[in-house]
């Protein structure tokens, strides 16, 4: 029955695996030590160190007014990066709709808007059913156009 514990603390109690017998030996120290990590070997107090999980809101440095947390990068949007790219998109699409379908939905193919992909000029084409020359022909005049109207939508 112990060692049946024993083999189900090192499988799921912890959020990193490590072998069996690692875990034993470790459990084994810890039981001697008292359940602290001091008088460990340096291998145990290691293997401790590493598998234990630590908060993010740990103080860190000479003064303890930071967190680990504070380390960790956010790649969400503030909320005025998201307004901005809101009204980005807002302005965009009222220029966008100055041009035909056809036109619109090849810059917007060949430009990757809107979070799709880039695609060739071979590949536009073949969506539009006309030669590589030809859908840059078409982007190309639908860029004049956007070029052209684009100081009476885009406003700063």
């Amino acid at each position: 029955i112990r060692q049946a514990i024993g083999r189900a603390l090192d499988q799921k109690a912890s959020l990193i695996r490590i072998p069996g017998d690692r875990s034993a030996n470790l459990r084994a120290a810890l039981r001697q030590g008292s359940g602290d990590a001091e008088g460990l070997s340096a291998e145990n107090a290691e293997l401790h160190r590493l598998t234990t999980p630590v908060s993010l809101d740990k103080p860190i440095g000479d003064d303890g007014d930071a967190t680990l947390g504070d380390l960790v990068p956010n790649h969400d949007m503030s909320p005025e990066e998201a307004v901005m790219s809101r009204a980005s998109d807002d302005m965009l699409n009222k220029l966008l709709d100055t041009l035909d379908p056809r036109a619109r939905y090849a810059v917007e193919a060949r430009f990757g808007l809107f979070g799709g992909e880039k695609k060739s000029f071979r590949e536009v084409g073949e969506d539009l059913g006309v030669t590589a020359e030809a859908a840059r022909r078409l982007v190309s005049r639908a860029v004049e156009s956007l070029q052209e109207d684009a100081p009476d939508y885009l406003t700063v």
